[in-house]
């Protein structure tokens, strides 16, 4: 979890822009909002009544928050807050008003996070403030988002606005690609693909350059290069339909091989990760045959639809943009 926090953390601090918005407050005291305070709330009743405690060390002018194993510490004048003694960073430093210490409302709220789920609580904080900040520096209405720790069964979501419900679309982007890992790996389970047999037994028209410096032979390309991008391949064709809004090109697909041929390989195939967008089209492709579809478009939705989809209930979930599915979402917008 700790290496988790650190690196969410990490892009926190790097990526994003530490912009102010409204303030809550932490006080050791019950306090009243006036008008001179924005958004205040008396932050002790909130944790005390998730169970926590909030005691003022006037010594060493710390507010200090307990809650079962978990402890945070705050320091006014500064904007970083210690969860269980790791370092997390804050919007903005609190500061002392009045002698009530203030901080803006989205720390407080991951702070506060933080001690009601215990074990995964710096993560969870962290990736709430930068999911936050990300919301204005983007300027979009809503942020989704989920964390799964696949040893412990642990799982958390959250939606950080009302702008979104459960009716909402969301474009998945490369989300798709563990849709299509998915569809792979069902292949192998059934014995009709082998992860390290090059994929050109299976689709014996792939063909692709080698790099500029000679590396590369695409005859050694398997799908398990492929699935963990180190197939050394060309790695983003994103053009003339691979990304669309409000339609689909079927022809992206089917013309992919003849075009993919032209390009050059960037290093020899497995030795290296390179983040490959074409990777994942070229399973898609190979989805497609090895279910015995020669219009891998048509072919890899059915596939995904029958196999996946439907099984799952993800009945608001696709592909193709048709009438019905484009007819719902007239009705939910």
């Amino acid at each position: 979890m700790n290496k988790i926090a650190k690196k969410i953390t990490t892009v926190l601090l790097v990526a994003t822009l530490m912009i102010g918005s409204t303030l809550g407050v932490i006080a050791a005291e019950p306090i009243i909002a006036t008008e001179s305070t924005i958004a205040t709330e008396p932050i002790r009743y909130n944790f005390e009544a998730a169970g926590a405690t909030v005691t003022w060390d006037n010594e060493n002018r710390l507010i200090v928050i307990e809650m079962a194993d978990n402890t945070i510490v705050l320091e006014p004048d500064s904007n970083v807050a210690l969860f269980n003694d790791m370092a997390l960073a804050l919007s903005r430093p609190i500061y002392i008003e009045n002698g009530i210490s203030f901080i803006e409302t989205r720390d407080l709220t991951a702070l506060s996070s933080a001690l009601t789920v215990g074990e995964h609580g710096l993560t969870i904080a962290t990736a709430q403030t930068m999911a936050t900040q990300f919301m204005e520096l983007a300027h979009i209405p809503d942020f989704s988002m989920a964390i799964v720790n696949t040893n412990t069964g642990f799982s958390w979501t959250k939606t950080m606005s009302d702008a979104t419900d459960t009716d909402t679309i969301f474009h998945l982007g490369s989300v798709s690609k563990t849709f299509t890992a998915v569809a792979v790996m069902q292949l192998v389970e059934q014995g009709l693909l082998d992860l390290d047999t090059p994929i050109v037994e299976y689709i014996p028209e792939f063909s692709t350059l080698p790099s500029t410096n000679g590396e590369g032979n695409y005859r050694n390309i398997t799908a398990r290069m492929l699935l963990s991008h180190t197939a050394g391949i060309y790695t983003n064709d994103s053009g003339s339909g691979a990304i669309t809004y409000g339609r689909h090109y079927e022809s992206y697909m089917n013309d992919f091989l003849a075009r993919f041929a032209n390009f050059r390989m960037v290093r020899e195939e497995g030795t290296a990760f390179d983040y490959a967008n074409s990777g994942y089209m070229l399973l898609g492709i190979l989805v497609a045959r090895i279910a015995g579809h020669d219009n891998y478009f048509e072919g890899f939705n059915q596939y995904m639809l029958e196999n996946i989809f439907e099984p799952m209930g993800l009945t608001r979930t696709s592909y193709v943009i048709t009438k019905s599915f484009a007819n719902l979402l007239r009705n939910l917008i």
